[in-house]
């Protein structure tokens, strides 16, 4: 199967009627058949076009994506061991030969992925009141961001990927809790800081990552040295332990939910608000990588969105996406 067939049946596979919801960009087997014309031009909404130009229906298919094979073991004397998040901590460097990520096989093991992501969250203990109110932040919106909603940015494996020392495109000082200092090899993703510029520009901006602070601090003020980009920074601290996973539970945020979104890598932080998740691709060193040039063009429709929530539902599936392929992918 090529790839181009494989992302048709992907997309047949979470058709909508126009009377369910109204965002969805339909498809079938027939291209011409997708386009609606209105006087000789494609007549369609604002999400449709974003889709058709720059490719973000892949996005759906790429929740909690392991492109490779984890470490077999990780050293014991790892100085950013249970400083970092687990994405970090668990991913192996990709070889220069794995680079290319268009192939049917890794496709078919993101969509894999996805559904036993999905799988497993159906079975995590829900959240008590007690624990969101002990988490609770209150965080102050500033006077520009009157008005706007929020992104949330997830950070290791989102925007950035810690390789180790001597590694990266910069190596940063890391103090540690018990005083001694290391230093971490980064790799940015590309678009990483357009992204963010493009975001701070119609949202207000935070990151929200399940490393220590020690450790994101030195990757976040480097991305922003002057704080003008990121508004508000939480940390592991601010997650929420459920079966060993930490998730970020947004409820916590004094902000509305629907107006809300996250852009993270593992579709388990946001495992309890699937509909305000935006699933990207897992990063590690690939320079080709575009998915957050692409999330630039979702911005302006999600920030005049009325609720945030029915848009990405239109796009992602998330809420559906186990039913969708359980005769798929529940025996393998």
């Amino acid at each position: 199967m090529s790839s181009q067939d494989f992302l048709k049946n992907i997309n047949q596979k979470h058709e909508r009627k126009p009377s369910e919801e109204i965002h969805t960009l339909k498809t079938s087997g027939n291209p011409e058949k997708n386009k609606k014309i209105d006087n000789g031009k494609i007549k369609d909404t604002s999400i449709a076009k974003i889709i058709l130009k720059s490719g973000l229906s892949k996005v759906k298919r790429k929740i909690q994506i392991q492109l490779y094979e984890m470490k077999a073991k990780i050293e014991e004397l790892d100085p950013f061991k249970g400083i970092l998040s687990e994405d970090t901590l668990i991913k192996g460097d990709i070889s220069d030969e794995d680079i290319g990520i268009e192939s049917d096989k890794i496709y078919k093991e993101h969509m894999r992925l996805t559904f036993m992501s999905l799988k497993g969250i159906r079975g995590l203990k829900k959240i008590s009141e007690e624990k969101i109110q002990e988490k609770m932040v209150n965080l102050i919106k500033k006077p520009e961001n009157k008005g706007r909603k929020t992104v949330i940015f997830d950070l290791d494996e989102t925007l950035v990927h810690c390789v180790g020392v001597g590694k990266g495109h910069v190596s940063l000082p890391v103090k540690f809790p018990n005083g001694k200092t290391s230093v971490a090899g980064v790799n940015i993703r590309p678009f990483a800081i357009e992204c963010l510029e493009a975001a701070s520009q119609l949202f207000e901006v935070i990151v929200f990552t399940a490393s220590h602070k020690c450790y994101a601090d030195v990757i976040l003020d480097y991305l922003d040295p002057e704080n003008k980009l990121i508004h508000h920074r939480l940390y592991r601290e601010h997650c929420v332990q459920v079966n060993n996973f930490n998730i970020k539970d947004l409820r916590i945020i004094n902000r509305r939910i629907q107006d809300m979104v996250i852009i993270d890598n593992a579709i388990i932080s946001f495992a309890f608000h699937l509909n305000n998740g935006v699933p990207i691709i897992s990063w590690f060193k690939n320079p080709y990588d575009k998915e957050l040039q692409n999330l630039i063009s979702y911005f302006p429709v999600i920030s005049e969105a009325e609720d945030i929530r029915d848009i990405n539902r239109s796009l992602f599936h998330l809420d559906t996406f186990y039913e969708d392929y359980y005769d798929e992918f529940n025996n393998l």
